[in-house]
């Protein structure tokens, strides 16, 4: 997506804000918010505000919303708190030199939209050596080579060392430091951080900085920060001449924590990057570098700095691949095998102990307390070896028989005695992780940072055990058809097992992030607690969504239990809430749990069961979600693991075969409406839309708008062959209002044509005084809505399918709150406007204050076989990538009831006779006088064949279109092939009975479908309109020769005709 306000010194290609970021938000915290409203809770529960539904999607959701209370951080580092948090600072600390320099700078520096400049005999010494990197000119213009000013900058890499370095301590921060003080030139040249791994770090850091500090830097926020400072490391690593191995392993590894947004084209980063840095670190040897103890051997002082860097940076590639297969379900890619033919290459306290005493952000005891935590992790990462082995196993999940089955449950068991014996041995060698076990309040509770990495440790033991939970209910539901049961006790037994081991890791998971957020250091935990507070929300949820009402006869426990997990809850959406501004995670786990339970058949057995009269039911301990129902549980854990493994919402083939038919059988749907495959055959597209149309989504109130621009345009510059007296066709220009019904935001899909298209840039009103010999423009589209009391300030935003003068219209008319919805590809070629840009169809005031926000589409995700954006991200509207007519040309699918669609169609074609006949949408032998528009005076039934009489392919003509799109030098279409494919697909979509297909300048809408304001279009699938405008465009063909009459007869300027159709001035 890219971002574009004129008049501002934004670079369009430098910000690229994601289009549904806002809208996806607030609805995902809509449905969280809403799934923690009981008004029956217990005065000491957690409460979180839930989102007003009125509010803006522009503005951020977190706004509105009121998590708890939250302290300040002992951050061990005195210089970074605010003026508030002074008075909770603990002892842990080290202040740097220069530290009280930083507060200073930051009160002082006034923000400059623009990035700073390195400044200060320190980060001065970061020299650009030209010959080193490809294309310095590029990369400078992209500011690969600025950075913040020197305490600034400080600031930035001591959160580095703060909250990244104690568990990923790829680099000795003492070495680090010590470049600071090293006056020697021979040496700082060979020794200094160089320009990537720094821009790498900023990357790393940024995240645990605060709003205010980069929007200082002219950033917007959290993320805009992110986005560019791994663009710019990912710049440099691309440029780099010589390849360093231990400098690109280092940025490589810091470059993992970043995650794909929301329709990005970029899928699975974290592991692409994991794969460069265990490359670069294989390429050092450091997977087999031996430990080689102090005191023995001959090497030298030199080997060992040598080899203590290359273990580092081995052993922070194990970690990173342990936790990003953990938290985001992928496949190892340093193997169990690999690990135990290179056993020797280890990490002890001698390799990390020696920048104990030399750090700049925390004193030697904490530096002490974190290496043990680190070693701890380390242990953690090769049990973590076994269990992603089994449950991610390198090829995809299937068992064969039942002694494969009885196999993989020895394997569960195996991995279940594994994270026991390591929990024995994490207490029994740590004092912090005994203490921070079961959340008790010990006297001597650690100091906040080590408390906060201990908790996150244990949030990865917990989410390990939810791993081994999920795939044993997998195991079992899809494969006790192989076991022989005689009774089904086993399958009830292992469902209980797994359904005690779940709910007890989420709570305990649950627990230690209600500890942190008390303590307010949630916001300083890692990007991968969002995928480990992913699954224990979405129990939660289901859990509440399918608990029964309360009833009179509910016990004291059974409230208990409700009160105790609707507070759980609340923990948990208050956590989201707290890594929404940095973790673009987030969107993607509360987009998959919206999916799931906005788009699921959620009655289950549970809900009817405690519905009934019988006493001996109502007496029956209550039950959760997933004894009632584990199908519908592990649907929902498998969506959220396949969203968060492939950077995309899962398609039905994606799921086990077995759970399939499982999940078929219990009526249980998500949305498989997407698609990988970008070639759609009819069949699929019609599963696709048959598949949506069970889903029960969101829906969008939809009016059609006569824009009164009336054109009459040559067809030879639109379609081919030719058909005699078809010359000109008759184009009146239709947009259309989208209301979306849940939000109440509202929309339009195209502006029409100006009043006043005379003053269009001149380019194009010579192409219209040239090429166009009928044009008609009554009234600009705004007064027509304003007249049909419509308040404008209300639209949100104006999808424009494409730049031609009859869709773009004068947006200038409208408010500069609405923003604008364009196609790939336009900010490029048209902006800014004319003048400036002579390309423009466009004069710069329409854009003037105004959002250009541009469709960058996702190459995975298919509707109905276009490549689609899901605007509101509920299954309502989605915007379709129709390429060929013009650049960035746009359409859409809206959904007008739970089984109902309307194509917007822009202008993919331009004719009805383009896209029908076809051999699914054959001509009848007869149609009716009403079906043609026919008058009432005409026969009440007519013969087709004399529609046929002018087609051009005559042996065909009941099931061929009449036209294609005009290929010639001097057509409309600006990819005549594309335009092929965009229409060969609307075919098929044409073909569907609950699917209406409108292209913009259909005079057949004419005198069938109601206008605005008088009424919608909602009902049109009852209405039979589809069947009254389907045959329609044959009364716009030739008969025996003769064209129909025009629509307009010649050019109008202020409602006078100034020159007739064959161009004579009047």
């Amino acid at each position: 997506m890219g971002y574009y306000r004129a008049g501002e010194g934004l670079s369009f290609k430098h910000y690229s804000p994601d289009l549904s970021q806002a809208t996806d938000s607030y609805l995902s915290f809509q449905l969280l918010s809403n799934a923690v409203e009981s008004p029956d809770l217990p005065p000491d529960c957690i409460q979180v505000q839930a989102p007003s539904a009125t509010r803006d999607c522009g503005s951020s959701v977190l706004d509105t919303a009121s998590p708890i209370d939250s302290h300040s951080v002992h951050s061990n580092y005195p210089s970074i708190q605010s003026s508030e948090d002074q008075a909770h600072i603990g002892s842990d600390f080290q202040p740097p030199a220069g530290a009280n320099d930083i507060d200073q700078a930051q009160s002082t520096h006034e923000s400059t939209g623009t990035p700073l400049v390195l400044t200060g005999d320190c980060w001065g010494r970061v020299e650009i050596d030209h010959n080193t990197v490809h294309d310095a000119v590029s990369l400078s213009s992209e500011g690969c080579f600025d950075f913040p000013v020197e305490p600034v900058m400080r600031r930035f890499i001591s959160h580095y060392f703060l909250y990244v370095h104690p568990l990923l301590p790829m680099l000795d921060e003492g070495d680090f430091w010590d470049l600071q003080s090293d006056s020697n030139p021979a040496n700082y040249r060979n020794n200094c951080p160089d320009i990537l791994l720094l821009q790498a770090m900023l990357f790393a850091a940024c995240q645990f900085v605060s709003e205010e500090e980069v929007k200082a830097l002219g950033f917007r926020g959290l993320r805009q920060a992110k986005a560019c400072f791994y663009k710019r490391a990912k710049l440099l690593y691309s440029s780099q001449m010589q390849t360093d191995h231990s400098l690109m392993a280092q940025a490589a590894l810091l470059l993992t924590y970043w995650s794909s947004s929301l329709n990005s084209s970029e899928k699975q980063p974290n592991s692409i990057w994991l794969g460069r840095a265990i490359s670069h670190a294989k390429a050092l040897g450091a997977d087999k570098c031996a430990d080689i103890p102090k005191g023995v051997g001959h090497a030298s002082s030199q080997q060992r700095l040598h080899d203590n860097r290359l273990r580092r940076i081995w052993w922070c590639c194990i970690i990173r691949d342990r936790i990003i297969s953990l938290c985001v379900r992928r496949h190892l890619q340093i193997s169990r095998d690999h690990l135990d033919n290179h056993a020797t290459t280890t990490i002890s306290y001698d390799t990390l102990s020696g920048e104990n005493d030399r750090s700049h952000v925390y004193d030697v005891d904490t530096k002490s307390s974190l290496i043990t935590l680190m070693l701890t992790m380390t242990d953690l990462c090769l049990c973590l070896s076994d269990i992603l082995t089994v449950v991610h196993p390198a090829k995809d999940f299937t068992v064969s028989d039942a002694r494969d089955s009885t196999r993989r449950i020895l394997q569960i068991y195996e991995c279940k005695k594994g994270l026991e014996n390591w929990c024995a041995r994490a207490v029994a060698s740590s004092l912090i992780m005994a203490i921070t076990e079961h959340d008790g309040q010990q006297v001597d509770m650690p100091k906040s940072s080590v408390l906060m990495f201990a908790n996150m440790i244990w949030i990865y033991y917990h989410s390990a055990r939810v791993t081994l939970c999920n795939f044993e209910l997998l195991l079992g539901m899809t494969t006790h058809s192989l076991v022989s049961y005689e009774s089904t006790q086993l399958q009830v037994a292992t469902i209980e097992r797994v359904r005690i081991g779940l709910w007890d890791a989420a709570t305990n998971i649950t627990n230690k992030l209600e500890q942190l957020l008390d303590l307010g250091l949630a916001r300083y935990l890692p990007s991968s607690a969002v995928s480990c507070t992913a699954l224990p929300l979405a129990l939660h949820i289901l859990d509440a969504k399918l608990s029964p009402a309360v009833g009179p006869r509910e016990t004291k426990d059974e409230q208990s239990r409700r009160f105790r997990r609707q507070n759980q809850l609340n923990i948990l959406v208050a956590a989201m809430i707290e890594y929404q501004p940095r973790y673009e995670g987030v969107d993607w786990v509360t987009r998959a749990i919206r999916y799931f339970m906005e788009c699921t058949y959620c009655e289950s057995a549970m809900i009817h069961q405690n519905v009934t009269n019988d006493e001996h039911q109502v007496k029956k301990p209550s039950m959760d979600v997933i004894s009632q129902n584990p199908a519908h549980f592990l649907r929902l854990a498998l969506t959220l693991d396949l969203s968060l493994s492939q950077d995309r919402l899962p398609v039905e083939r994606d799921f086990p075969r077995k759970l399939q038919a499982l999940i078929s059988k219990t009526g249980c749907f998500i949305p498989f409406l997407f698609s990988q495959d970008s070639d759609h055959d009819d069949n699929m597209i019609v599963e696709d839309i048959a598949t949506v149309a069970r889903q029960q989504g969101a829906t969008c109130t939809l009016s059609i708008i006569d824009t009164t621009c009336y054109l009459t345009v040559p067809a030879d510059t639109l379609v081919e062959p030719a058909i005699p007296g078809h010359e000109l066709m008759n184009f009146p220009t239709f947009s259309f209002l989208i209301n979306h019904d849940t939000t109440g935001k509202q929309l339009l899909f195209d502006l029409g044509c100006r009043k006043d298209f005379w003053n269009l840039p001149d380019p194009i009103a010579k192409t219209i005084d040239k090429r166009v010999p009928g044009i008609k423009v009554d009234n600009n589209l705004a007064d027509i809505l304003r007249e049909g009391g419509l308040d404008l300030s209300k639209i949100d935003a104006a999808i424009v399918s494409h730049h031609h003068y009859d869709h773009l219209g004068d947006p200038s008319t409208f408010p500069e709150t609405m923003d604008l919805i364009v196609g790939p590809g336009f900010s490029q070629h048209f902006l800014p406007g004319y003048p400036a840009n002579p390309n423009s169809p466009v004069h710069e005031s329409a854009f003037k204050n105004r959002e250009v926000r541009e469709i960058d589409f996702d190459q995975h995700l298919h509707v109905a076989g276009y490549q689609a954006m899901d605007y509101f991200g509920d299954g309502s509207l989605f915007l379709l990538n129709t390429p060929g007519h013009a650049i960035g040309h746009l359409s859409s699918l809206v959904r007008t009831t739970s089984d109902t669609f309307v194509f917007l169609g822009g202008d993919i074609c331009h004719f009805g006779g383009a896209f029908r006949p076809t051999e699914k949408t054959q001509m009848p032998r007869e149609l009716t006088r009403e079906e043609v528009g026919l008058p009432s005076s005409a026969p009440e039934v007519v013969s087709c064949q004399q529609y046929l009489s002018c087609h051009p392919n005559p042996a065909e003509a009941s099931s061929t279109p009449y036209y294609q799109p005009c290929s010639h030098a001097d057509s409309w279409y600006v990819d005549p092939s594309e335009a092929h494919k965009s229409v060969s697909t609307l075919m098929s979509l044409d073909a569907i009975d609950k699917v209406l297909v409108l292209i913009a300048h259909d005079p057949s809408i004419m005198g069938v479908l109601p206008m605005f304001p008088a009424a919608t279009l909602n009902g049109w699938y009852q209405l039979g309109w589809k069947r009254l405008l389907r045959w329609r465009f044959l009364d716009q063909l030739p008969k025996d020769g003769q064209p129909r009459p025009y629509l307009v007869d010649g050019t109008y300027v202020d409602g006078r005709r100034v020159k007739t159709l064959g161009g004579t001035k009047i």
